[in-house]
């Protein structure tokens, strides 16, 4: 049986292969927002800098370490990590980043709880991905309700949805709001 954090490794690594390009839109003028999903970025999306494995502890080595089997969920666990919600949102997170979903531009200096930097902020729900310089930055999900990272931050229409493969370039629209004409 597939564990939760072999399921998150295998859903990043399906993602890894591809770029998808947000074209977002607020009063007029249009913005495009890429994002890759590099191996190196696993590590700290997945919150292993909380785990106190060695097996993973360089970035670049921590998501092949799990889909060769080298540490599993109830390891994980029993080194005290509690970011469990992380591997959730990760599963879960492809599905997300191909439907309509909130964009916004993130000012980061107005939540006086976060000191997460970063270019953009989607919203799936509960669930919160911060995205800077084509790269995702952090995912989890909100277990406050009264913490509001969104709030502040100027909201993106979401106009178009592209995934492109990287190796064969072949592009996909996953979705287009019915007004936007190319």
């Amino acid at each position: 049986m597939c564990d939760l954090l072999k399921k998150s490794a295998l859903a990043y690594k399906d993602l890894s292969a591809y770029e998808y390009t947000l074209i977002c839109g607020r009063k007029g003028v249009q913005t495009q927002v890429a994002i890759r999903f590099p191996a190196s970025a696993y590590h700290h999306l997945a919150g292993f800098q909380y785990a106190r494995l060695a097996a993973l502890r360089q970035q670049k080595h921590a998501l092949d370490v799990i889909l060769n089997g080298g540490v599993s969920l109830a390891q994980l666990m029993a080194s005290g990590f509690q970011h469990r919600d992380r591997l959730e949102s990760l599963v879960c997170l492809r599905k997300h980043l191909e439907a309509n979903q909130f964009v916004f531009r993130y000012r980061g200096h107005g939540c006086a709880y976060s000191k997460i930097r970063a270019e953009y902020l989607m919203l799936f729900g509960d669930i919160v991905l911060f995205t800077d310089a084509a790269i995702p930055v952090s995912i989890f999900k909100v277990k406050n309700p009264s913490m509001r990272y969104e709030q502040g931050c100027p909201r993106l229409t979401v106009l178009q949805i592209r995934r492109r493969h990287l190796e064969t370039g072949e592009e996909t629209i996953t979705y287009q709001w019915e007004k936007y004409t190319i």
